[in-house]
């Protein structure tokens, strides 16, 4: 496993490693569910004996969550079968003796003796959808266990199931950037410029852009400085590329420039239906994505895609709306404070040639 660091909104590794209950663990069949992956110095330490029994006398309240609980260490398998038989211990203890997984998580105890390798303290708590929702590395294990118990009521409360009759098909991402990021992308916008967002449209064989701001009142700052776009290339490489990949089987290479855009509620802002393929110098796009940037600070402006239902999606701070760009969409009015948006468009290298194919054709006809 290649040395990381994660963070939060990362998705968790997959592992094979021994299992107290037999053969060998495999992470990937625990995907689906709720995980809580708690790595530990050692068995025999009173510290991990506490906490891992602390854990166990929730197992009541986990069900609610349905919570596969994991705990890791560099135990040998024996060790962490005999924990299990004296305290009929029900979650899963792996054995990762040949510490692959801690040195390639970066979760080194600095204070063992030299030639020994354990792991420090730290749980994960991750999302069904195998993301990484909370990260603690530094705490107290004779507490831990309750922290953890509200941790999964904040970060995922319970909910029933709805019967659902009509969706858009679109994805919904979160954590996708973490939220001082959010903060620093609006400040781009306010202090390095922007300007009135038009629309494309086609006109006697041309794609030209248009202003109609009775179907469009935004304000976009294009993103141009190269740091700023490494850094947001890495989360859309990292968080948005698996996702679509593995929902709509399509693996995006090539994306848009990105734009951070305002929609002011003092002049209405809003942008009426349309969709994001419908010219020659658009027809290239897959897919369109918007990552709200302050969700808590303004009304309105939620996203619609009325060929699906009168629904309403509104992302929370720092995650996205993927979706085709050929569904029809509108952007609704925004009646108090100001929406900030990352927008861009992904497309792959036959796109890209189309793209490219059409540029010529431009070029050649203007001349």
């Amino acid at each position: 496993m290649t040395s990381v660091k994660l963070s939060i909104g990362d998705y968790a590794p997959v592992f094979i490693l021994p299992c107290q209950m037999g053969g060998k663990f495999d992470g990937r069949h625990a995907q689906g569910a709720a995980m809580l992956w708690l790595f530990f110095p050692e068995i025999t330490s009173p510290e991990s004996q506490k906490l891992l029994l602390d854990l166990q006398a929730l197992q009541e309240q986990f069900k609610l969550w349905d919570l596969t609980v994991i705990g890791i260490s560099t135990d040998p398998l024996k060790s962490l079968i005999e924990f299990t038989q004296t305290h009929q211990f029900p979650f899963f203890l792996i054995s990762d003796q040949a510490a692959e997984m801690i040195q390639g998580l970066n979760l080194v105890n600095p204070d063992v003796p030299p030639g020994q390798i354990q792991s420090k303290f730290c749980s994960l708590l991750i999302h069904p959808n195998c993301k990484i929702l909370k990260i603690h590395e530094a705490f107290d294990p004779s507490t831990h266990a309750t922290q953890l118990l509200e941790d999964l009521k904040q970060l995922l409360p319970p909910q029933e199931p709805q019967h659902l009759t009509q969706i858009a098909s679109v994805l919904l991402i979160s954590n996708v950037l973490p939220p001082e990021f959010c903060r620093e992308l609006i400040e781009v916008w306010r202090t390095q410029g922007h300007g009135d967002s038009g629309f494309m449209v086609q006109q006697h064989g041309k794609t030209v852009g248009e202003y109609d701001y009775t179907h469009k009142i935004r304000k976009d700052h294009f993103v141009s400085d190269p740091d700023l776009i490494n850094r947001l290339r890495y989360f859309m490489i990292h968080r948005i590329r698996p996702e679509i990949l593995k929902a709509y089987h399509f693996d995006f290479t090539r994306f848009e420039d990105f734009r951070i855009a305002c929609y002011e509620s003092s002049r209405g802002g809003f942008f009426r239906r349309h969709r994001d393929n419908t010219t020659a110098a658009t027809a290239h796009r897959r897919f369109a994505m918007t990552l709200n940037l302050n969700t808590e600070e303004y009304e309105g402006g939620y996203l619609r895609f009325p060929e699906y239902g009168p629904h309403l999606y509104r992302p929370e701070t720092g995650s996205a709306v993927i979706f085709s760009c050929s569904l029809l969409h509108e952007a609704t009015d925004v009646t108090d404070g100001d929406r900030f948006a990352l927008l861009s468009f992904f497309y792959g290298e036959k796109e890209a040639q189309l793209r490219e194919d059409m540029m010529q054709k431009s070029a050649a006809m203007s001349s």
